[in-house]
């Protein structure tokens, strides 16, 4: 028996609006990789209580790094990375808000406080990184087992990583 195209059409809007942008706990995660002003790598999987591990990568376009790799916490609808641990200078505190969007673009912002400049090279900042979602990759793999398997994640044409 075929099923009328509206019922298939309600159900997917449904599954959609349902789904929000909250990654499901079965989801491998994605990797996002994106080369526009230097290369932009993602990876991140939601686990069973909420929270994000991930890794975020960002090469300036002359080569210079800064890494983050850890455990965001769950915040609403996004999720929140925050390394305290040099409180006293704030070029050193790190803070991330990572936001999927319901389109499957992903927003990654440092906080203009804790920009995160400990995790990499002088004249480097992460800023506010946007993956659309045509730069989703795949599923996570091994990229989040440790830093070093996260440095060769994404396959960007052109990377410079």
């Amino acid at each position: 028996m075929r099923r009328p195209a509206s019922f298939v059409l309600i159900l997917a809007g449904l599954r959609f609006c349902s789904a929000g942008p909250v990654l499901a706990a079965a989801d491998p995660g994605s990797v996002y990789c994106l080369d526009q002003g230097g290369t932009k790598i993602f990876a991140g999987r939601q686990g069973p209580d909420g929270n994000l591990a991930f890794g975020l990568s960002v090469w300036s376009p002359s080569g210079q790094n800064i890494s983050v790799f850890g455990i965001a916490n769950r915040r609403g609808d996004a999720w929140r990375f925050t390394d305290d641990a040099q409180a006293a200078t704030p070029t050193k505190r790190c803070r991330l808000d990572i936001v999927l969007d319901p389109d499957g673009a992903l927003r990654v912002t440092a906080d203009r406080d804790a920009t995160c400049q400990s995790y990499g090279g002088a004249n480097v900042e992460i800023g506010r990184v946007q993956f659309p979602a045509a730069s989703r990759e795949g599923a996570v793999t091994t990229e989040l087992d440790d830093p070093e398997a996260f440095q060769r994640a994404g396959k960007c044409v052109g990377a410079g990583h």
